[in-house]
């Protein structure tokens, strides 16, 4: 849109500038384009589908939203949180009979931040407050142009090599990675000095960053697959099997710190770092999982500063 948003503007029958998948809602609150997009003010966004309830009962589904945004379900609105205003957070409490339940989410942003979050606890989670996850969900639109899902990790101790090598992103001498996982225990990621082929190695030259190890107590850089800890933090909880939680991971190929912190704003939250008095110049990245936990993976791709030069009028995003 190019002009300011005061309320919830109608997408009926709207057109949209772009169409894709997202397997779940999380928009972390930022100030920059979210990925994929263009324009970081003045868009709407609408999310339709469907999800499924196993066990029905009642439910509390969250809406949390900068600015506006409004959930309905079965064509119903079952929260309204209206209005320009910071992150909010609205909930509701709704009875579900079991299958499979229309569903979907709008919002607007106007100015400054934004972020968007659905999620929900009932009889399915356990009463646990989390994400609605993607295996709950599925798109209205088979032939969405794009797919922005989890990458799925297993309880194997095995190195897999993620899809999308352009989401190791550079700046200068700086190679860093914007992560964010649910899994509860043993997050392993392994930055590698060469371009991978499958089976990824888990032995030889590289950095293995561990997050959430020995049953999410500590945390460590290693040189190498289960050589040495060169840092060992207490971080207890830093992982969830329940909700998603953000990571960044930098290597520096010229004064060789390799840190991790917690977010998505790499030069916030540290907490650990080491120096490498030989380098490695990382082309590649790998992702595990085991000693108990699997792993569901997102990665950002907006680096910082990024270009906001070609301007988006509204964003239609499905299951």
């Amino acid at each position: 849109y190019k002009k300011p948003l005061a309320r919830m503007p109608s997408l009926l029958n709207t057109k949209p500038d772009m169409q894709r998948i997202d397997s779940v809602v999380w928009y972390a609150n930022t100030g920059a384009p979210w990925a994929g997009l263009k324009q970081r003010d003045q868009f709407a966004a609408r999310w339709t589908g469907s999800i499924i309830i196993k066990k029905g009962g009642t439910y509390r589904f969250d809406i949390t939203s900068d600015d506006a945004s409004f959930l309905w379900i079965d064509g119903r609105v079952v929260i309204g949180n209206p209005g320009l205003h910071a992150a909010r957070t609205i909930y509701r409490n709704t009875r579900l009979k079991p299958g499979w339940h229309s569903i979907m989410l709008t919002m607007f942003e106007n100015h400054a931040a934004a972020n968007m979050f659905l999620k929900y606890r009932g009889p399915d989670t356990d009463y646990h407050h989390t994400l609605v996850p993607a295996e709950m969900l599925r798109p209205s639109k088979k032939n969405a142009k794009y797919n922005t899902g989890p990458f799925y990790t297993p309880n194997n101790k095995g190195y897999y090599k993620y899809p999308d090598q352009a989401m190791l992103l550079r700046e200068g001498s700086l190679t860093y990675l914007l992560a964010t996982v649910r899994a509860k225990n043993d997050v392993h990621l392994g930055l590698y000095p060469s371009y991978l082929e499958d089976p990824v190695p888990s032995r030889g030259k590289f950095y293995e960053i561990v997050i959430g190890g020995w049953g999410d107590q500590r945390s460590t850089i290693r040189r190498g697959g289960q050589e040495k800890n060169q840092v060992f933090p207490h971080t207890r909880n830093i992982v969830s099997k329940y909700e998603y939680r953000s990571f960044w991971i930098s290597a520096n190929r010229t004064s060789g710190e390799v840190a991790v912190g917690r977010g998505h704003d790499i030069t916030k939250y540290k907490f650990m770092e080491w120096k490498d008095p030989e380098p490695l110049d990382i082309k590649s990245f790998a992702v595990m999982t085991g000693w108990g936990g699997t792993g569901e993976w997102i990665f950002e791709s907006q680096q910082r500063g990024a270009s906001n030069k070609r301007r988006q009028k509204f964003s239609k995003i499905a299951w």
